[in-house]
């Protein structure tokens, strides 16, 4: 069995979400991991920055405001009580903006899609 955790040793439990089953069970898993620790969890959502894009605002991205984050966030504040949820809804490489949204005192969790 692993040894209980130091409750000041992290300062955020992080996970990188999207749209997938896998991802949102690892939100879950991030969720009461986060209780255990008396920590707050962050979710964080990364679009994919596309070099090929049109200029901002010519042609708006279909479902922006659609993403996983506001339904994911209130299902585990709902399933969890006391659990402190925010969100984060960022652009970018999605390793690279992970990576740098979680320092050394955070937890990053992530889910699998055994892609390889």
């Amino acid at each position: 069995m692993f040894p209980d955790p130091a409750p000041n040793s992290l300062s955020t439990v992080t996970v990188g979400l999207d749209e997938s089953d896998e991802s949102l069970a690892a939100a879950d898993w991030a969720a009461r991991e986060a209780l255990l620790r008396q920590l707050p969890l962050r979710l964080v959502h990364v679009r994919e920055s596309n070099p090929y894009a049109r200029p901002y605002g010519l042609f708006p991205e279909a479902g922006i405001e659609d993403g996983p984050l506001p339904s994911a966030a209130a299902d585990l504040a709902r399933r969890h009580p006391g659990l402190t949820v925010t969100t984060a809804d960022l652009r970018g490489r999605p390793a690279a903006v992970l990576a740098g949204e979680s320092p050394p005192d955070d937890l990053l969790v992530l889910g699998s899609r055994a892609l390889g």
